[in-house]
């Protein structure tokens, strides 16, 4: 592995019904792809990206249960981060060690409630400046 490269190992439970819902449909050669294109979609969000649309969903259910069941166990891998992905890279760089897991459960997190629609990401406001008024030229008599 790169020096640069980033290795996190990710294990999803049910303390993340969604998430877990959502990559347990995924099959086990994808999920490290489908993981980190939701930890992308969160990151762009905790940006302040706009949505317009609702982004295609994979998503198996709001509610993390899958035709009539919770999915069973928890599901363990590992993620290579490298500049493939530079802003999801940085952040995770950014990131001490212990901390990495959970960030990138949190921001895919994200990823899936913006999918579901149950969130939605407007862009932050600019602030508007008000032009002043042009000031009439000063004449000066003698």
């Amino acid at each position: 592995m790169k020096e640069s490269s980033l290795r996190v190992v990710v294990a999803i439970t049910e303390a993340y019904p969604s998430l877990l819902a959502t990559l347990c449909n995924v099959s086990p050669e994808f999920r490290q792809e489908r993981f980190r294109s939701l930890a992308m979609l969160g990151l762009q969000a905790e940006g302040g990206a706009a949505f317009l649309q609702r982004p295609f969903s994979f998503a198996a259910s709001e509610s993390g249960v899958i035709d009539g069941r919770v999915p069973l166990g928890p599901i363990d891998f590992t993620i290579i981060l490298n500049e493939a992905v530079p802003r999801l890279h940085e952040a995770l760089k950014a990131t001490p060690p212990r901390l990495r897991a959970e960030r990138l459960r949190s921001l895919a997190t994200i990823g899936v409630q913006i999918e579901s629609g149950r969130i939605a990401v407007q862009p932050t406001r600019e602030p508007v400046f008000e032009q002043a008024m042009p000031q009439p030229p000063l004449h000066m008599s003698l």
